[in-house]
Protein backbone atom coordinates (compact mmCIF):
# COMPACT_ATOMS: atom_id res chain seq x y z
CA UNK A 1 0.00 0.00 0.00
CA UNK A 2 1.59 3.02 -1.42
CA UNK A 3 0.72 6.21 1.28
CA UNK A 4 1.02 10.09 1.26
CA UNK A 5 1.42 11.40 4.63
CA UNK A 6 -0.62 15.10 5.25
CA UNK A 7 0.51 17.60 7.63
CA UNK A 8 2.70 15.64 9.83
CA UNK A 9 3.86 18.24 11.59
CA UNK A 10 0.45 19.12 13.27
CA UNK A 11 0.19 15.53 13.91
CA UNK A 12 3.84 15.32 15.38
CA UNK A 13 2.45 18.08 17.60
CA UNK A 14 -0.55 16.22 18.88
CA UNK A 15 -3.00 19.00 16.93
CA UNK A 16 -5.44 16.30 15.42
CA UNK A 17 -8.28 18.65 14.92
CA UNK A 18 -6.70 21.45 13.02
CA UNK A 19 -4.76 18.57 11.09
CA UNK A 20 -8.06 16.95 9.93
CA UNK A 21 -9.33 21.08 9.19
CA UNK A 22 -6.29 21.47 6.78
CA UNK A 23 -6.70 17.78 5.36
CA UNK A 24 -10.49 18.42 4.61
CA UNK A 25 -10.05 22.00 3.38
CA UNK A 26 -6.37 22.03 1.59
CA UNK A 27 -6.63 18.15 -0.07
CA UNK A 28 -10.10 16.85 -0.10
CA UNK A 29 -12.46 19.81 -1.14
CA UNK A 30 -9.42 21.24 -3.41
CA UNK A 31 -8.82 17.73 -5.21
CA UNK A 32 -5.10 18.62 -4.84
CA UNK A 33 -1.64 17.84 -3.20
CA UNK A 34 0.93 20.44 -2.74
CA UNK A 35 4.08 19.86 -4.21
CA UNK A 36 7.40 20.14 -2.28
CA UNK A 37 10.49 21.10 -3.35
CA UNK A 38 12.96 18.77 -1.36
CA UNK A 39 17.18 18.85 -1.16
CA UNK A 40 18.25 16.41 -2.83
CA UNK A 41 21.93 15.67 -3.20
CA UNK A 42 24.58 14.44 -5.92
CA UNK A 43 27.56 12.49 -4.18
CA UNK A 44 30.66 14.78 -5.22
CA UNK A 45 34.03 12.85 -4.89
CA UNK A 46 37.32 15.07 -3.73
CA UNK A 47 40.85 15.06 -4.75
CA UNK A 48 42.51 12.91 -2.44
CA UNK A 49 44.74 15.53 -1.29
CA UNK A 50 41.90 18.59 -0.96
CA UNK A 51 42.18 20.29 2.12
CA UNK A 52 38.78 21.66 3.81
CA UNK A 53 38.91 25.39 4.32
CA UNK A 54 36.62 25.87 7.68
CA UNK A 55 33.45 27.47 7.14
CA UNK A 56 34.44 29.58 10.67
CA UNK A 57 37.13 31.13 8.21
CA UNK A 58 34.39 32.84 5.85
CA UNK A 59 33.72 36.38 6.04
CA UNK A 60 31.35 38.78 4.66
CA UNK A 61 32.57 41.89 3.05
CA UNK A 62 30.38 44.05 0.82
CA UNK A 63 27.64 41.40 0.12
CA UNK A 64 30.04 39.20 -0.62
CA UNK A 65 31.40 35.84 0.81
CA UNK A 66 35.11 35.50 1.50
CA UNK A 67 37.73 33.10 2.97
CA UNK A 68 40.47 34.99 5.38
CA UNK A 69 43.38 32.63 4.02
CA UNK A 70 46.55 33.85 3.69
CA UNK A 71 47.46 35.20 0.01
CA UNK A 72 50.15 32.73 -0.23
CA UNK A 73 49.72 30.23 2.43
CA UNK A 74 52.86 28.35 3.55
CA UNK A 75 52.88 24.69 4.51
CA UNK A 76 52.34 25.23 7.83
CA UNK A 77 48.94 26.73 7.44
CA UNK A 78 48.26 24.01 4.78
CA UNK A 79 48.83 21.41 6.86
CA UNK A 80 46.92 22.53 9.57
CA UNK A 81 44.00 22.70 7.53
CA UNK A 82 41.36 19.60 7.61
CA UNK A 83 41.72 17.12 5.31
CA UNK A 84 38.73 17.25 3.09
CA UNK A 85 35.77 14.41 2.93
CA UNK A 86 35.79 11.97 -0.20
CA UNK A 87 32.28 12.56 -0.78
CA UNK A 88 30.85 15.82 -0.12
CA UNK A 89 27.03 16.27 -0.71
CA UNK A 90 25.40 18.62 -3.29
CA UNK A 91 22.36 20.21 -2.09
CA UNK A 92 19.96 20.88 -5.15
CA UNK A 93 15.98 21.42 -4.85
CA UNK A 94 13.74 18.60 -6.56
CA UNK A 95 9.84 19.47 -6.86
CA UNK A 96 8.17 15.73 -5.61
CA UNK A 97 5.80 14.54 -3.52
CA UNK A 98 6.08 11.64 -1.64
CA UNK A 99 4.93 8.29 -1.09
CA UNK A 100 5.64 5.50 1.78
CA UNK A 101 5.29 1.92 0.42
CA UNK A 102 4.25 0.15 3.52
CA UNK A 103 0.98 -2.72 4.64
CA UNK A 104 -1.83 -1.35 7.20
CA UNK A 105 -1.07 -4.12 9.17
CA UNK A 106 2.70 -3.07 9.75
CA UNK A 107 1.94 0.78 10.28
CA UNK A 108 1.26 -0.13 14.15
CA UNK A 109 4.93 -1.08 14.87
CA UNK A 110 6.41 1.28 12.20
CA UNK A 111 8.32 4.40 12.92
CA UNK A 112 6.62 6.74 10.40
CA UNK A 113 4.02 8.17 12.88
CA UNK A 114 7.25 9.75 14.72
CA UNK A 115 8.27 11.68 11.48
CA UNK A 116 5.21 11.56 9.09
CA UNK A 117 2.23 11.46 11.66
CA UNK A 118 -0.56 9.35 11.23
CA UNK A 119 -2.74 10.90 8.58
CA UNK A 120 -2.49 9.20 4.95
CA UNK A 121 -3.77 9.31 1.75
CA UNK A 122 -3.62 6.10 -0.43
CA UNK A 123 -4.73 6.82 -4.48
CA UNK A 124 -5.47 3.95 -6.61
CA UNK A 125 -2.37 2.42 -8.52
CA UNK A 126 -3.07 3.25 -11.86
CA UNK A 127 -3.52 6.84 -10.88
CA UNK A 128 -0.23 6.48 -9.40
CA UNK A 129 0.80 4.90 -12.60
CA UNK A 130 -0.51 7.39 -14.77
CA UNK A 131 1.76 10.24 -12.75
CA UNK A 132 4.79 8.40 -13.15
CA UNK A 133 5.47 7.38 -9.54
CA UNK A 134 8.92 5.35 -8.92
CA UNK A 135 10.09 3.78 -6.36
CA UNK A 136 13.36 5.59 -4.52
CA UNK A 137 16.94 3.45 -4.74
CA UNK A 138 19.40 3.85 -1.90
CA UNK A 139 22.80 4.18 -1.98
CA UNK A 140 25.69 3.64 1.13
CA UNK A 141 28.15 5.45 1.97
CA UNK A 142 30.08 2.65 0.67
CA UNK A 143 28.99 2.02 -2.85
CA UNK A 144 28.48 5.71 -3.20
CA UNK A 145 31.50 5.52 -5.73
CA UNK A 146 30.45 2.27 -7.53
CA UNK A 147 27.20 3.75 -8.94
CA UNK A 148 27.65 3.92 -12.49
CA UNK A 149 25.28 7.49 -12.78
CA UNK A 150 27.54 9.20 -10.07
CA UNK A 151 30.78 7.85 -11.21
CA UNK A 152 30.04 9.30 -14.76
CA UNK A 153 28.70 12.15 -13.40
CA UNK A 154 32.48 13.08 -11.08
CA UNK A 155 34.34 11.96 -14.20
CA UNK A 156 32.52 14.36 -16.43
CA UNK A 157 31.72 17.41 -13.76
CA UNK A 158 32.39 20.65 -16.18
CA UNK A 159 33.54 18.81 -19.50
CA UNK A 160 32.85 16.63 -21.94
CA UNK A 161 29.41 16.70 -21.55
CA UNK A 162 26.78 18.93 -22.93
CA UNK A 163 24.63 20.89 -21.05
CA UNK A 164 21.57 18.48 -21.94
CA UNK A 165 23.51 15.54 -20.72
CA UNK A 166 24.91 16.96 -17.51
CA UNK A 167 21.15 17.85 -17.47
CA UNK A 168 19.90 14.12 -17.87
CA UNK A 169 22.61 12.71 -15.67
CA UNK A 170 21.98 15.23 -12.96
CA UNK A 171 18.24 14.14 -13.51
CA UNK A 172 19.06 10.51 -12.99
CA UNK A 173 21.26 10.78 -9.77
CA UNK A 174 18.56 13.32 -7.82
CA UNK A 175 15.14 12.31 -9.06
CA UNK A 176 14.66 8.89 -8.01
CA UNK A 177 18.00 8.16 -4.99
CA UNK A 178 19.20 8.80 -1.63
CA UNK A 179 21.32 7.62 1.06
CA UNK A 180 20.52 4.44 2.66
CA UNK A 181 20.67 5.84 6.44
CA UNK A 182 21.69 9.06 7.45
CA UNK A 183 25.56 7.84 7.70
CA UNK A 184 28.04 10.40 9.63
CA UNK A 185 29.23 12.19 6.83
CA UNK A 186 25.86 13.59 5.18
CA UNK A 187 25.46 15.18 8.86
CA UNK A 188 28.33 17.30 8.28
CA UNK A 189 27.81 21.41 7.25
CA UNK A 190 27.24 21.02 3.67
CA UNK A 191 26.52 24.52 2.28
CA UNK A 192 26.66 28.21 3.68
CA UNK A 193 23.50 29.57 4.26
CA UNK A 194 23.28 33.59 3.49
CA UNK A 195 20.18 35.69 4.02
CA UNK A 196 20.05 39.16 3.61
CA UNK A 197 18.41 41.05 6.28
CA UNK A 198 17.74 45.15 7.47
CA UNK A 199 20.23 45.87 5.21
CA UNK A 200 22.51 42.75 6.36
CA UNK A 201 23.96 39.29 5.86
CA UNK A 202 23.31 36.93 8.11
CA UNK A 203 25.86 33.89 7.42
CA UNK A 204 25.03 30.28 8.69
CA UNK A 205 25.48 27.23 7.98
CA UNK A 206 23.48 24.44 7.43
CA UNK A 207 22.91 21.11 8.24
CA UNK A 208 20.54 18.20 7.39
CA UNK A 209 19.04 17.34 10.65
CA UNK A 210 15.93 16.15 10.76
CA UNK A 211 16.43 12.87 11.40
CA UNK A 212 18.82 11.56 14.37
CA UNK A 213 21.80 9.33 13.23
CA UNK A 214 21.80 6.01 11.26
CA UNK A 215 18.04 7.11 10.25
CA UNK A 216 17.58 4.42 8.06
CA UNK A 217 15.54 5.73 5.15
CA UNK A 218 15.19 2.34 2.98
CA UNK A 219 12.45 1.61 5.86
CA UNK A 220 10.67 4.02 4.35
CA UNK A 221 10.69 2.19 0.85
CA UNK A 222 10.07 5.51 -0.94
CA UNK A 223 8.38 6.06 -3.40
CA UNK A 224 7.92 9.72 -5.68
CA UNK A 225 6.34 11.53 -8.39
CA UNK A 226 8.69 14.20 -9.64
CA UNK A 227 7.41 17.15 -11.66
CA UNK A 228 9.30 19.52 -13.94
CA UNK A 229 7.12 22.15 -14.71
CA UNK A 230 5.66 25.09 -12.80
CA UNK A 231 2.68 23.58 -11.59
CA UNK A 232 1.98 23.98 -7.54
CA UNK A 233 -0.53 20.89 -7.30
CA UNK A 234 -1.40 17.34 -8.15
CA UNK A 235 -4.87 17.71 -9.24
CA UNK A 236 -7.11 14.30 -8.19
CA UNK A 237 -10.65 12.90 -8.56
CA UNK A 238 -13.04 11.41 -5.99
CA UNK A 239 -12.43 8.13 -7.57
CA UNK A 240 -8.61 8.14 -7.81
CA UNK A 241 -9.05 8.33 -4.02
CA UNK A 242 -8.71 4.49 -2.11
CA UNK A 243 -8.77 4.98 1.28
CA UNK A 244 -7.84 7.41 3.97
CA UNK A 245 -6.26 6.59 7.59
CA UNK A 246 -6.94 8.85 9.99
CA UNK A 247 -5.24 9.39 13.19
CA UNK A 248 -8.23 8.59 15.31
CA UNK A 249 -12.25 7.83 15.72
CA UNK A 250 -13.22 11.77 15.70
CA UNK A 251 -11.28 12.45 12.90
CA UNK A 252 -12.52 9.16 11.02
CA UNK A 253 -15.93 10.54 11.99
CA UNK A 254 -15.16 13.88 10.32
CA UNK A 255 -13.55 12.48 7.02
CA UNK A 256 -16.43 10.20 6.71
CA UNK A 257 -18.94 12.84 7.23
CA UNK A 258 -17.30 15.51 4.28
CA UNK A 259 -17.39 12.17 1.86
CA UNK A 260 -21.09 11.75 2.78
CA UNK A 261 -22.06 15.19 2.19
CA UNK A 262 -19.55 16.57 -0.20
CA UNK A 263 -18.60 13.97 -2.58
CA UNK A 264 -20.50 11.35 -4.54
CA UNK A 265 -17.59 8.54 -4.75
CA UNK A 266 -17.20 6.92 -1.15
CA UNK A 267 -13.42 6.06 -0.18
CA UNK A 268 -12.76 3.40 2.82
CA UNK A 269 -11.65 5.30 5.84
CA UNK A 270 -9.59 3.63 8.65
CA UNK A 271 -8.14 4.46 11.98
CA UNK A 272 -4.28 4.23 11.66
CA UNK A 273 -3.79 0.76 13.75
CA UNK A 274 -2.76 1.17 17.15
CA UNK A 275 0.63 -1.03 18.69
Amino acid sequence: MIIHFAFGDLGRKGEIKEQTKRVISDILTERRLLISKNKEFIPAFTDPNTKASPFKDAKILEDKIYWDIPANPDDEYTNNLPQAPAVIYLPHKVRMICFINISFKKLKNSLHPEYYGKFGIVFKEHFLKQKGIKPVTYYTEESVNKNAAIKKWNENKGKNLSPEEKKKLEKEILYFRKPASLFPSFKKPYIAKVVKKTGELDFSISTYDRYPDEYNFRNEQEYRIVFENDEDYMYFEERNIFRIITPDEESKSAIASFFKNQWGFQPEVMVFPSG
